[in-house]
């Protein structure tokens, strides 16, 4: 097995092979077309893992200066949903592995390597490098889709309390208006659905005195509203909403690749909370993985008892810091310190937050 490493200029050259791993793979970490539009490739560092003129396993990484340490971390940011490698199904997962993480430590231009978000299923978690210093970080739910018989099966799996409420919610949204579930397949009709899904998300964070260093930030929308228009993008950014008598009342933004959906932003209008218009477009869209063939639905992290009651699976979700060079060796600790000050934020004074959060999005 041979490896290549692909930095922004050299990135061209291979994302026709990402593209046909990325159909071939059962799981795709990062589709190819949100480096070749949607998000900038600066700072790039791909290692390409090669049998003869297959690619077998991809690892895309973003390098990035954080004060005085090179940080690497998943090339497409807030974007991509859980760090890793994309491997192709015919290949060896654990020497596919080690010779990607061998490329990383060896040429990675960078520090430290920070993985935020690494399945538990994912062979890089399992090389004993990784293995002595990961720890749960957090847990994911998700539903076996292709085991239900029917889309009426994802209620009806349901306990009894919660069909009941689930059928309540379902007869008031429609005593209010004909209640419909959409996929938009149209570019303009999927960049406005995002905008207002990411203004209610910015809505409610705040008013929960909550902040999200992506949803308040100005490159986050940039980005997701220029991948919900590429139409290399309509089969793997999928958008979803919910209308009531002819309003939009929900939105469901998620990625999709051959075996998984995985649940991105949700949101809703806040006068539409008391009837369960959440729940509700849930419903629709586990019913909808359910006719599109599609294997499991991972609602994502955070945890939440609201996402266990519709899963019948959960998963720890890990996260690792590891050193790459003897800088980064020496300043590993610094790299602790945003998860350390996060209980101190909440804590502080409503105002002196509100002043923190202005000054948050003005830097993002």
């Amino acid at each position: 097995m041979q490896t290549t490493v692909y930095d922004a200029r050299s990135l061209p050259t291979v994302l026709s092979d990402w593209r046909s791993l990325g159909g071939r793979a059962q799981a795709s970490v990062l589709p190819a077309g949100m480096l070749d539009g949607p998000l900038d490739a600066d700072g790039v560092f791909i290692v390409g893992a090669w049998v003869a003129d297959r690619l077998m396993g991809l690892w895309p990484l973003r390098v990035r200066r954080r004060g005085p340490l090179r940080i690497a971390m998943r090339a497409g940011r807030e974007l991509q949903t859980y760090d890793g490698a994309l491997l192709d199904p015919e290949a060896d997962p654990a020497a596919t592995a080690a010779a990607l993480w061998s490329e990383v430590e060896r040429r990675c231009p960078a520090d430290v390597l920070l993985l935020r978000a690494l399945p538990d299923a994912s062979p890089l978690r399992r090389l004993p490098t990784i293995a002595a210093v990961a720890e749960t970080s957090e847990e994911t739910w998700w539903l076996q889709t292709d085991a239900l018989s029917s889309p009426e099966a994802v209620i009806a799996r349901l306990s009894k309390s919660r069909r009941k409420s689930s059928r309540r919610n379902r007869r008031g949204l429609e005593a209010s208006g004909e209640v419909v579930f959409s996929r938009l397949r149209e570019s303009s009709a999927r960049v406005a659905a995002i905008r207002s899904a990411l203004s209610l998300k910015a809505a409610w964070l705040d008013e929960q005195q909550l902040h999200s260093f992506a949803v308040h930030a100005p490159w986050f929308q940039r980005a997701l509203t220029a991948a919900a228009a590429e139409p290399a993008m309509l089969e793997q950014l999928e958008v979803f909403t919910l209308s009531v008598g002819g309003e939009p009342v929900a939105f469901e933004v998620g990625f999709r690749d051959r075996s998984t959906y995985r649940s991105f932003v949700g949101a809703f209008s806040p006068a539409w909370s008391a009837h369960g218009v959440g729940a509700e477009l849930t419903a629709q869209v586990l019913q909808w993985c359910v006719s599109a063939g599609i294997a499991r639905c991972d609602l994502l992290p955070p945890s939440s008892d609201f996402k266990a009651g519709w899963c019948d699976h959960s998963a720890p979700v890990w996260s690792a810091r590891l050193a790459l060079s003897v800088w980064g060796r020496a300043a590993l600790p610094l790299t602790e310190v945003p998860r350390r000050l996060k209980p101190l934020y909440l804590r502080l004074p409503t105002p002196t937050r509100d002043r923190l959060n202005r000054v948050l999005r003005g830097i993002g």
